[in-house]
C-alpha cells in the first residue's frame, strides 16, 4: 500500500514502517522547534527544554486519552490546569 503526504513543499511517499517513522519524526521535530521558539518567548524560571517536554508529554497522553474514547468532558479543564502549571514554571 502506497500513500502520499504534502507537507510546505515537499511530498513524501510513504510505503514502509520506516519511512511513516521518518514522517513522523520529521514532523515532531518541526513542532519541537516551533514549541521552543513559543516557549523561550515566555521567558519560564524552569529550562525551556524541560518545560518543552512537559508540553510534549501533556498532548502525547492527552491525544491517547482521546483515541482510547475515555471521558473527554473533563478535557477542558485539564488543559486549563495544566496551562495554569505552566505560567507558574
Amino acid at each position: 500500500m502506497r500513500s502520499s503526504r504534502t507537507r510546505k513543499s515537499y511530498t513524501w511517499n510513504v510505503s514502509e514502517p520506516r519511512e511513516v517513522r521518518n514522517v513522523i519524526l520529521e514532523g515532531r521535530q518541526t513542532l519541537r522547534e516551533l514549541m521552543m521558539r513559543n516557549v523561550r518567548a515566555e521567558k519560564p524560571k524552569m529550562d525551556a527544554d524541560a518545560v518543552c517536554d512537559l508540553i510534549s508529554v501533556f498532548f502525547s497522553g492527552l491525544s491517547i486519552e482521546k483515541n482510547l474514547n475515555l471521558d473527554q468532558s473533563l478535557d477542558h479543564l485539564k488543559v486549563s490546569n495544566f496551562m495554569r502549571m505552566l505560567r507558574s514554571v
